[in-house]
């Protein structure tokens, strides 16, 4: 019989750190072999003329740690004394991680929780565990400030102000 498998899904260098150090304490107390899956970093294209009407920041758009690479993952291990596996996907999704990670595995995603608006990573769990996944959430602090809630706009306010 094969051995369990722990896969963590890299995502910022800080988060895989803590992902890394949790999946490294479960491996050891249940003999399982460790994997770590790095998605190449997305390209996202938004249009300026949209961004502008819509009020989009660019800098709000929820992507992973463009620097997060195959070898910085594996300059992470050094730190740690780890030696797993290195999965490189050319796609992030569920459906690319449940092709890569074989049933009864466990994966392990450390990420910003939000409460009403989920982050990539909270959906990726959801969709994982809506296949049959085993996950492991991490709530990881979000490096973005918070919004002031006190400035948004009302729809009428941005009904009125869409009509004048």
């Amino acid at each position: 019989m094969d051995r369990h498998r722990i896969f963590v899904l890299a995502t910022t260098l800080d988060e895989t750190r803590h992902a890394l150090e949790v999946a490294q304490s479960l491996a050891e107390t249940s003999r399982s072999e460790l994997a770590v899956i790095v998605p190449l970093a997305d390209h996202a294209t938004v249009s300026s003329a949209r961004a502008n009407v819509e009020g989009l920041d660019v800098a709000d758009l929820d992507v992973f740690d463009p620097d997060l690479t195959a070898s910085s993952v594996r300059s992470l291990f050094a730190m740690l004394s780890l030696e797993p596996e290195v999965i490189v996907s050319p796609a992030l999704s569920s459906s690319r991680i449940a092709q890569i990670v074989p049933a009864g595995s466990t994966v392990i995603i450390c990420g910003p929780m939000h409460r009403f608006f989920e982050t990539r990573q909270q959906r990726i769990v959801r969709e994982l565990a809506k296949r049959g996944q085993d996950v492991v959430f991490l709530p990881f602090p979000d490096p973005r400030p918070p919004v002031d809630s006190t400035q948004w706009e009302t729809e009428t306010e941005i009904m009125r102000r869409l009509v004048c």
